[in-house]
């Protein structure tokens, strides 16, 4: 059997792909895929009997399918880190920018170039410095490349609350206070000595980011002990 397919050229804006019973075919010789400018023509033979034939353009689609950060809470004028992964769901090499945002600041931006059907981390740092205490959503945003269709998976969200350094139990959104009370001085207690490998371990307890948590995060909570927000 064969199928010689008549395409209007500005319907497709990048390459054509043709499946036999969901295998590709690849020239030689098949499929032969010729245009005259407005037009493309698809022509493909394959033995004849019951077939699924499927003739795709070959897409755009970068996505971001997750995100994770160092913390949920954050004292004003640390630094929170958040790791992004990208992957390229689309058919061909792409190189494109991912921006962060705090809210609707853009506050960081890389460039990534990545082939197809592959992915990567990257890894955003913000400082917050100069930032305003309370809810930041942050937003990782990929660029929507030409003539991507699917562009819903392009952005991927968390939040985090920035807040005076020592305010550790302010770790859930539309419920903290914003101080230093007996309240968090009691969870730092609570955390004394804590690592990474800790069952129990929390990062957001590590006030200065050396990965424990000892006298020095206490002392930082004590200093701001009551201090208004």
């Amino acid at each position: 059997g064969y199928i010689n397919a008549t395409i209007p050229a500005e319907l497709n804006k990048t390459a054509i792909k043709v499946f036999v019973d969901n295998i590709k075919l690849t020239p030689p010789p098949f499929p032969m895929i010729t245009t005259n400018g407005t037009h493309y023509f698809v022509y493909f033979e394959f033995a004849l009997s019951s077939r699924d034939i499927i003739i795709q353009y070959a897409i755009a689609d970068i996505a971001i399918t997750d995100i994770t950060q160092t913390k949920t809470v954050i004292g004003q004028g640390y630094t929170i880190c958040i790791n992004a992964t990208i992957q390229n769901q689309g058919d061909y090499e792409e190189t494109f920018n991912v921006a962060l945002f705090a809210n609707l600041t853009s506050v960081a931006s890389q460039t990534v170039t990545l082939t197809s059907e592959n992915s990567t981390d990257i890894i955003f740092s913000w400082n917050t410095t100069g930032f305003a205490k309370g809810n930041y959503t942050l937003k990782v945003v990929a660029d929507t490349l030409s003539d991507e269709i699917d562009t819903t998976d392009n952005t991927r969200e968390g939040w985090v609350f920035v807040t005076i350094a020592g305010d550790v139990t302010s770790a859930e959104p539309g419920i903290p206070n914003g101080k230093v009370d007996m309240r968090d001085i009691g969870a730092l207690c609570s955390k004394f000595m804590t690592k990474p490998s800790s069952s129990n371990w929390d990062p957001n307890y590590d006030i200065n980011d050396d990965s424990v948590v000892n006298m020095r995060d206490i002392g930082i909570a004590c200093n701001n002990f009551m201090k208004d927000p």
